[in-house]
């Protein structure tokens, strides 16, 4: 059976299980790979990391939430998620970072996003899930700011 058997996706509802099959292409058991013209993500499940590069929006929500749910599944602690080369994430985008962190957080784990940046972290403060219980968010460096 799939790691990611099980995981939420972008609707918040739970992604039927279902053999290795039906995995989208670039997720397996060994981690992540994915390579669209606007998306690229790289995991592992041990440690639980994600790098995302591009953006996560209509087209690509789905792919990213798969993503995201498999590293949480995979994982058996903390998942850590670089944001650093995101351009644009959507609401859908966001709504399954939550998840994620929802998910850990019954675990006794966390999701820590790393390398935020400062509109995205305004926009996770207005929205009050700065505070949400399993969520870390670490800054995009200055030096780092595109």
């Amino acid at each position: 059976m799939a790691r990611w058997a099980g995981a939420v996706g972008t609707d918040g509802n739970r992604v039927p299980a279902g053999p290795s099959a039906a995995l989208p292409r670039g997720i397996g058991a060994d981690g992540v790979r994915v390579r669209t013209a606007l998306l690229r993500m790289d995991g592992t499940f041990d440690p639980g990391s994600l790098r995302v590069d591009g953006r996560v929006e209509h087209s690509t929500a789905e792919l990213f939430a798969r993503a995201v749910a498999a590293v949480v599944e995979g994982s058996a602690g903390s998942v850590r998620i670089d944001l650093g080369r995101v351009d644009f994430i959507d609401l859908a985008g966001l709504r399954s970072l939550i998840a994620a962190a929802r998910r850990l957080a019954a675990r006794d784990c966390g999701l820590i996003l790393r390398s935020v940046a400062p509109h995205l972290m305004e926009l996770m403060r207005l929205v009050g899930w700065e505070g949400l219980p399993g969520l870390t968010l670490v800054a995009r460096h200055p030096a780092c700011a595109g």
